[in-house]
C-alpha cells in the first residue's frame, strides 16, 4: 500500500506493479545459479567420500577402521598357586634384595636372608616350577637364586661370588672382542679381482 511521502519511490513501485513479470528473469537466473552451485557442492562431497572412503555415519569408514590398533591381549595368569607361607617367602626375598641394594653396610646379611626365603620356596617345588615362581615373583634368574641360596647355607662367600661374576664378565668381554677382531681382519683380506670373460674362455 502506497503512503504519503513516497514521492521518489512511487514511480518505480508503480512501474513494478504495472509490469509484475519484469523482474522474474533475474530471479530465475539466480535460482538456476543456486541450484547449479548446490549440485557442484554435492558432486565434490561425493567425490571426497569416494576418495577417502567416508560414510555418512558418524563412525569412521573402512579406511579409518583399517588403521585402528589391535587390542592388546590380556596377560595370562601364572600356572602355579602359592600358599600363604610361599607368598610370605616370595615377598621376603623381594624385600631383602631391595634392602641389600639400598643399605651398603649389611649386604651379606640381606643376601643370606633372601637366600633363606628362596630355599624355603624351593623345598616343595620341582626345578621348573620353582624357576617360574622366582622369575615372576622375585624377578630372579635361577642361577642368581642358587648363588643366594649358597650364601644362605654358607657354601660360598660374597667375595667368591663377586670373583666368579667378574670372571664371567671378563670371559664374555674377551669373547666379544675376539669376534670383533676376527670380523675386522676378515674384512681387510683383499679379494681377487674377477677375471674378464675373454680371459676365462682363452684358458
Amino acid at each position: 500500500m502506497l503512503r504519503r511521502g513516497d514521492g521518489e519511490a512511487r514511480p518505480a513501485m508503480i512501474a513494478l506493479m504495472q509490469e509484475p513479470g519484469a523482474h522474474l528473469p533475474n530471479a530465475a537466473e539466480a535460482l538456476a545459479a543456486a541450484r547449479k552451485a548446490v549440485a557442484e557442492g554435492n558432486a565434490i562431497i561425493a567425490a571426497m567420500r569416494q576418495r577417502y572412503r567416508m560414510t555418512g555415519r558418524l563412525r569412521p569408514g573402512p579406511l579409518a577402521r583399517q588403521f585402528r590398533p589391535a587390542p592388546k591381549p590380556e596377560p595370562e595368569g601364572p600356572d602355579y598357586f602359592l600358599t600363604d607361607r610361599e607368598q610370605d617367602d616370595a615377598r621376603g626375598a623381594r624385600v631383602m634384595l631391595r634392602l641389600a641394594r639400598l643399605v651398603c653396610g649389611s649386604r651379606m646379611a640381606f643376601y643370606r636372608a633372601a637366600g633363606g626365603h628362596l630355599e624355603a620356596l624351593r623345598r616343595h617345588r620341582d626345578r621348573a616350577e620353582w624357576a617360574e615362581i622366582i622369575r615372576h615373583e622375585c624377578a630372579l634368574r635361577p642361577s642368581r637364586a642358587y648363588e643366594l641360596m649358597a650364601l644362605a647355607r654358607g657354601d660360598r662367600t660374597l667375595e667368591a661370588l663377586r670373583k666368579s661374576a667378574r670372571d664371567r664378565q671378563r670371559k664374555s668381554r674377551d669373547k666379544s672382542t675376539a669376534a670383533k677382531t676376527a670380523d675386522r681382519e676378515s674384512s681387510m683380506i683383499p679379494r681377487e679381482a674377477p677375471q674378464p670373460r675373454d680371459a676365462i674362455g682363452a684358458g
